[in-house]
């Protein structure tokens, strides 16, 4: 059980906890409907994500059976067969289709996000897309606005342009963040790309990238507060503003900069992030 786990990458579904950022801030996450809708979401999209994980390592299966960490990988190792490994590729896809279909089988939109996650993964890892400079990172940021799309589409739920500008610039900040470690633990070994990009660079970019997350976050609580015509969501800036240092700071260790090892590896970053929901609630639904 424990390998087909680790090929499904489980660890990577707190990802698409976003896909609740839209009916949460749309004040409707806690309707029963709108709850079974949001998790029947997560599950499609932790399906369809982990057919992308699967497709990656039996494309790159040569490639990492080279690399020093990736070889432990079941399918890099042989604990599961190419043959299996499709054979559970194929099923989720389907189970990502079906989990759609009750959601909402006539939503568009939420078809669409689905249909272009997939196939801007597959130009990343099957067609060369994360060789180039800026697009690899481009594309990395998009899974992310994408799953605030589909909980979005799937819940009918309208997005502030400032939110999205957030998430954007925030994927945009991790995706930096991810390269910039890569760079500096591995020099050029692991990634073809990475030859291409240098520390200063993506040093600059994260800082630009992390400036402008907090000012459109800023922005749109100023907004919030603007439309509710009570001062309180501004509040809530120095705290995000802590979670994006803290982050920085955790980086600058001995990290390999993906965001979910960082999130999950340390406690100070948790509690930062669990009294920012906290406070949030008590806004949005406890007011």
């Amino acid at each position: 059980m424990r390998k087909y786990l680790r090929t499904l990458r489980v660890q990577h579904y707190i990802k698409n906890g976003l896909i609740c950022l839209a009916p949460f801030f749309g004040q409707i996450l806690f309707r029963p409907d709108i709850m079974k809708s949001v998790a029947l979401s997560i599950l499609a999209f932790s399906f369809i994500s982990s057919s992308i994980y699967i497709i990656n390592d039996i494309h790159d299966v040569e490639k990492d059976r080279k690399h020093p960490k990736k070889c432990k990988r079941p399918i890099a190792s042989g604990e599961i067969s190419i043959v299996q490994a499709k054979r559970i590729c194929a099923t989720l896809m389907l189970l990502s289709v079906v989990l759609q279909c009750f959601i909402g089988a006539r939503e568009l939109a939420a078809w669409m996000v689905l249909g272009s996650y997939f196939l801007i993964n597959i130009l990343y890892s099957v067609y060369g897309a994360k060789d180039k400079p800026l697009v690899d990172v481009c594309l990395l940021a998009s899974g992310f606005v994408l799953r605030v799309f589909y909980g979005a589409a799937n819940t009918q739920v309208d997005i502030s342009v400032w939110l999205l500008l957030v998430i954007t610039s925030g994927s945009l900040y991790m995706g930096f963040g991810k390269r910039r470690n890569e760079l500096v633990l591995s020099g050029d070994r692991t990634r073809e790309v990475l030859r291409l990009y240098n520390k200063n660079f993506l040093s600059q970019s994260m800082g630009a990238m992390m400036t402008l997350s907090i000012v459109f976050y800023a922005l749109w609580c100023m907004e919030k507060d603007t439309v509710e015509r009570v001062q309180r969501f501004t509040y809530t800036v120095p705290i995000v503003m802590l979670i994006l240092l803290r982050y920085s700071f955790i980086i600058e260790k001995d990290s390999d900069g993906d965001p979910v090892n960082v999130l999950i590896g340390d406690k100070a970053l948790l509690l930062l992030c669990a009294i920012y929901i906290t406070v949030l609630c008590w806004f949005i639904y406890l007011k």
